[in-house]
């Protein structure tokens, strides 16, 4: 559905530990995780808003990242934090193309309570298996 929102062809729910960012949800794109040092995701959690890259090419921060100048060559990259009820941000709902753009105002209004939704199932889904042990 964010993939749909943003017009992007890849769209990925990641969760990020001190080493690695992990993929709980892929849309067209293979890996399972990336390291931590790599992931535009480490970034992104570092603020409540819509962290958007809109050419990676251009930017001192990711221009020399593997990800930007080989596969699956990220130009445009926009993430929305997940943020946990203690207040951590622990990931994001990001949308990802092979080229530059920018998002419109629409799609960010629409893609923020996506996120905010996305992470509300992930905390439910948490409880419910707490309350089976």
């Amino acid at each position: 559905m964010a993939s749909k929102i943003c017009d992007t062809p890849i769209a990925l729910i990641s969760l990020i530990d001190d080493k690695r960012q992990r993929f709980k949800s892929c849309y067209d794109l293979e890996p399972e995780s990336t390291p931590k040092e790599i992931s535009f995701c480490q970034h992104a959690i570092k603020s409540d808003e819509i962290y958007e890259i809109e050419n990676a090419l251009e930017s001192d921060l990711f221009k020399q990242n593997p990800e930007v100048s080989g596969d699956p060559k990220i130009h445009f990259y926009a993430g929305v934090p997940f943020k946990t009820p203690e207040g951590q941000n622990i990931g994001t709902l990001c949308v990802i193309d092979r080229k530059a753009r920018k998002l419109t105002e629409e799609q960010k209004g629409l893609l923020k309570p996506f996120a905010i939704s996305v992470i509300s199932q992930l905390e439910l889904k948490k409880q419910t298996l707490q309350l089976k042990k």
